[in-house]
């Protein structure tokens, strides 16, 4: 039984899988996707069938997964499209079988106590990986297969945010988290937050665990170069990586700073950039904005230009 189980579940991720990937299917109404839930479905149990030769339960696995396809995207992903939700089911249910089938096997095969314990180690990371890995799709079906917008209290649009937060300019403080950054890598990005067009922030370098003077001292007078604005701290043996530092920085900011943005040492901001994402805070119900993520040198390297669209 658990081979047939572990057969339908994988070929019908499989199947659903290339059809989520069809430009404009994962998000096909009902009348449209249902018709090819049933279709990919059908294939994978008579897959099954076909190699295990039980055409019994290979006839019952689709009918069920139809059903709890449905009572899934009924009772818990409500805005998800159909094809998406099936993504999901499958490839949990697929993930369950594949677990149920190992135990089975690990325990089948215990030869001796060692044995036994290293395969249980197996186990538990192939568990974990398996928990990822519906984690990670979880995440991008959320994206992909909403049939509706999330709900307009969970957005914010620009343009109305301004004119609701017009007036409202708090003292921002500018975060730059460092380490072993070269100068000439930090100088750009600095330079754009020297332009941006906001009458009250203050930009706050904190270099954290770079041994070499060299590399963060031409960064400490570049910062007394660009104006009283510029903030820069450096910090020698300090736990936590970027976290810990950025938390130690935190604390000693004037007291008059209401909020924090954070921007690392390669980016380049946009002059806009806090006209754009203050206005929201305004709003006593906004805690946290985050604007688009970019590259610059991009386009030399087929890895950032993956990471550049990817973001985009």
């Amino acid at each position: 039984m658990l081979t047939e189980l572990l057969i339908f579940f994988s070929v019908a991720t499989a199947l659903t899988a290339l059809l989520v990937l069809v430009p404009g299917f994962v998000r096909v109404r009902a009348f449209v996707s249902l018709p090819l839930a049933i279709i990919s479905l059908a294939a994978a149990g008579y897959t099954a069938a076909a190699l295990t030769n039980d055409w019994t339960t290979a006839t019952i696995l689709p009918v069920g997964t139809l059903g709890a396809i449905v009572l899934v995207r009924v009772a818990v992903l409500r805005r998800w499209s159909i094809l998406a939700t099936q993504l999901q089911t499958t490839f949990v249910l697929a993930g369950l079988a594949f677990i149920a089938y190992a135990v089975m096997q690990t325990i089948a095969f215990a030869f001796n106590p060692v044995w036994m314990f290293f395969s249980a180690v197996l186990l538990f990371f192939e568990v974990m990986a398996l928990l990822l890995a519906a984690s990670y799709a979880f995440e991008m079906l959320d994206v992909m297969g909403r049939r509706h917008q999330p709900p307009e209290s969970a957005e914010v649009d620009p343009e109305e945010a301004a004119a609701e937060g017009a007036g409202y300019t708090p003292l921002v403080a500018i975060q730059v988290p460092a380490y072993n950054e070269p100068v000439e890598v930090v100088q750009v990005t600095l330079e754009s937050l020297a332009r941006i067009d906001y009458p009250n922030y203050i930009v706050q370098v904190v270099d954290n665990n770079t041994e070499d003077p060299n590399v963060w001292r031409p960064l400490e007078q570049l910062c007394q170069q660009l104006g009283p604005k510029f903030q820069f701290m450096h910090l020698e043996d300090w736990p936590g990586f970027k976290a810990g530092a950025l938390n130690e920085a935190t604390k000693r900011l004037p007291a008059e700073v209401e909020i924090l943005a954070i921007v690392d040492a390669d980016y380049v901001v946009e002059p806009g950039f806090l006209k754009a994402t203050v206005p929201p805070f305004a709003d006593p119900n906004i805690a946290f904005v985050q604007s688009p993520q970019n590259y610059r040198d991009w386009d030399d390297s087929k890895y950032l230009r993956g990471l550049y669209y990817s973001y985009r």
